[in-house]
């Protein structure tokens, strides 16, 4: 079952095994709830409605600042424990629902009303780590030698594009309540080809790389090998705004820019009081965001993810087979 922008009632207890997908805006109403065997799969922005979480026995995938899971009853999130979120009403009572992915209950945003609860999470931000090489007209410079006005080479059309905004933010990885979250992820150089990146890149988990004409956030990507998170105690984010969404060179490798989505007061330079812990990409409406103002579509599944990965394991072979030849 997909709803794809549109909405589906359904009256009936759903039993069996099956996926729903939910993406572009679509709403599924789950009136009578669901056995186990349903799977809940968000691809971006949707809304799953649930009038009873008692009722609700499935497991939902894909969770993002862009979904939306709706509990036609007030409650409150109390725990987050093997990928289970209990749910607790007024009266003491509590159910769990079944939300896989890397979090934490710091993660889930929870707004109770006075007959309905909506829960969303929250992710990271897609940033550059401290001594990134970003290309401009002038030459490869480190991310944080950049100056608003500064022109910085994009990959399509314009030659170069004007910076109007650099943040910043310094992360204490040990006190962060969930560093997996905010490790940076290296790419290997030459991952993705000779050059590409020309050294080893450190992005933030959600930053985008761009392969096949779409971008792929770094997560999605990650081997262990060529493509790996690294555990850090701190580590110093900047990301870089241009005129518009587009397209840069960092150590050589085709990556995002900044998009706003909602994030800025994650950065120590942001225009408001600076957010505790930083969790970056926050804006309930990202998706549709970067659906109007993206450069090009973001994606986590498909072929092109699927290549990206074959590219990745590709290198990976290539360098143990050198490493034989070297021996």
């Amino acid at each position: 079952m997909i709803a794809n922008g549109g909405s589906i009632d359904v009256a009936s207890l759903v039993q069996g095994s099956g996926d729903v997908v939910l993406r572009n805006s679509g709403t599924v109403d789950f009136h009578a709830g669901s056995g186990a065997g349903q799977t809940i799969a968000f691809d971006g922005a949707g809304v799953l409605e649930l009038e009873s979480g008692f009722l609700f026995g499935g497991t939902i995938t894909g969770l993002t600042q862009a979904g939306r899971i709706v509990l036609d009853m007030p409650a409150t999130a109390i725990a987050y424990t093997d990928h289970h979120l209990t749910m607790q009403l007024s009266g003491g009572q509590t159910f769990n629902i079944t939300v896989l992915g890397e979090l934490t209950l710091d993660d889930f945003i929870v707004n109770t009303g006075s007959a309905s609860t909506t829960i969303s999470t929250d992710l990271t931000a897609p940033c550059f780590a401290l001594g990134t090489r970003i290309a401009t007209d002038t030459g490869d410079r480190a991310v944080e030698d950049l100056r608003v006005g500064d022109k910085v080479r994009v990959a399509f059309g314009a030659a170069t594009k004007e910076v109007v905004w650099i943040g910043y933010r310094h992360v204490d990885c040990l006190r962060h309540p969930t560093p997996l979250s905010v490790w940076p992820v290296r790419i290997e150089s030459d991952t993705f080809g000779p050059g590409l990146p020309s050294r080893a890149l450190f992005l933030s988990p959600d930053h985008a790389v761009y392969f096949d004409d779409v971008l792929i956030p770094v997560k999605h990507l990650i081997n262990g090998d060529t493509i790996a998170r690294v555990q850090v105690d701190e580590v110093t984010y900047y990301h870089v705004e241009l005129t518009s969404h587009d397209i840069v060179l960092a150590e050589g490798l085709p990556t995002e820019s900044y998009l706003d989505a909602g994030d800025r007061n994650s950065f120590s330079n942001g225009p408001s009081a600076v957010r505790l812990f930083a969790s970056f990409g926050s804006g309930l409406d990202a998706n549709a965001i970067r659906d109007a103002q993206g450069r090009a579509p973001l994606v986590v599944t498909g072929t092109a993810v699927a290549a990206a990965r074959a590219a990745a394991r590709r290198s990976v072979t290539d360098r143990k087979d050198s490493d034989r030849v070297a021996a």
